[in-house]
């Protein structure tokens, strides 16, 4: 990831968060895809949903099997999570992350 800042907020209880980035965090994706969303007028990166670990490989490839393409997926040692990214069809990027201790 490129330089930059990020801002999360606890969202109710467990490690659920509402995280805000600039834009220039992001850099392996373009917005222009969502036709709903006019980058010009939104700083929104994307939607970020947990998933249990034990269901992160089923849920990988039932979205793959649905014909989606995963544009991009990995880990995060200073979030100790794996997590795949996609675009649902109205072009909204859509990131399923889980939870992983093991990942330092």
């Amino acid at each position: 990831m490129s330089s930059g800042k990020a801002i999360f907020y606890a969202v109710g209880a467990g490690d659920e968060y509402l995280a805000l980035f600039e834009e220039t965090l992001m850099d392996w994706y373009t917005r222009d895809k969502s036709p709903q969303t006019d980058p010009k007028l939104t700083t929104l990166s994307h939607f970020a949903f947990s998933i249990a670990l034990d269901d992160f490989e089923s849920e990988k490839k039932r979205i793959e099997q649905l014909g989606i393409e995963i544009v991009s997926s990995g880990t995060s040692s200073w979030m100790h999570c794996r997590m795949f990214y996609f675009f649902d069809p109205e072009g909204n990027l859509i990131e399923f992350k889980s939870h992983d201790e093991s990942i330092r």
